[in-house]
C-alpha cells in the first residue's frame, strides 16, 4: 500500500535486506491497497505499474514511497506522479497509456484479493517461504531472513548474536 507509513518505513528495510542478501533472496512486492484508509494507494499503484511496463518499477516504487507524505496531501497527486515518471526518465506518452490500461487495474486489484484470500488484514505484510512472518523489530525480521538463507545454503544457522554481528545490527 503506496499510501500506508509503515510500508514506506519498511521499504529502506527491505532495501537492506536485499543488499546483503539479493543473491540468496527472491523479493516480490504486491499491491493490498487499503482504499478505505488510504484512498489514493490505487493511483499510487497505477502510476508505479506503468513505471513497471518500461522497466522502471523499482526507480517509481522509491520515490513513490520516498515522496509519499508529498503526494498524499496534495490535490493533484497525478501530476506528481507523472513528474516522478519523468524523473526516473519514462516515455511520457507510453506512461500515459499504460497508466489508463485496464489491465494495471486488474492486476492491482487481483494482487489485492490474492491477499484477502491469504487472510491478510494489515500493511505491511511479509511473507517467507509461503509462511506470514511475525516480528516487533528490524532485529527480529533480519534475523528471520538470515536464519533462512542460512536454512537454504544448508549452513548451520547462526546465534542471534552471531547473526546480528554480521547483520551489523549492534
Amino acid at each position: 500500500d503506496f499510501q500506508c507509513p509503515a510500508c514506506a518505513a519498511a521499504a529502506p528495510v527491505v532495501d537492506d535486506i536485499m543488499e546483503l542478501h539479493g543473491d540468496s533472496v527472491r523479493f516480490e512486492y504486491r499491491h493490498f491497497p487499503l482504499v478505505t484508509i488510504h484512498p489514493l494507494a490505487i493511483p499510487a499503484a497505477r502510476a508505479v505499474e506503468a513505471a513497471g511496463q518500461q522497466g522502471k518499477f523499482w526507480e517509481m516504487h522509491d520515490l513513490v514511497f520516498a515522496n509519499q507524505q508529498t503526494w498524499s496531501a496534495s490535490p493533484n497527486p497525478s501530476a506528481l506522479f507523472a513528474g516522478y515518471a519523468e524523473e526516473v526518465g519514462l516515455d511520457m506518452s507510453l506512461y500515459r497509456r499504460h497508466l489508463d490500461a485496464s489491465i494495471i487495474e486488474d492486476h492491482i486489484r487481483a494482487q489485492f484479493s490474492e491477499a484477502r484470500e491469504l487472510g491478510l488484514t494489515g500493511t505491511p505484510t511479509f511473507l517467507l517461504n509461503g509462511e506470514r512472518m511475525q516480528f516487533s523489530s528490524y532485529e527480529e525480521f533480519a534475523l528471520q531472513i538470515e536464519a533462512a538463507v542460512q536454512a537454504a545454503n544448508g549452513t548451520t544457522p547462526t546465534t542471534s548474536v552471531e547473526a546480528a554481528e554480521q547483520l551489523d545490527l549492534e
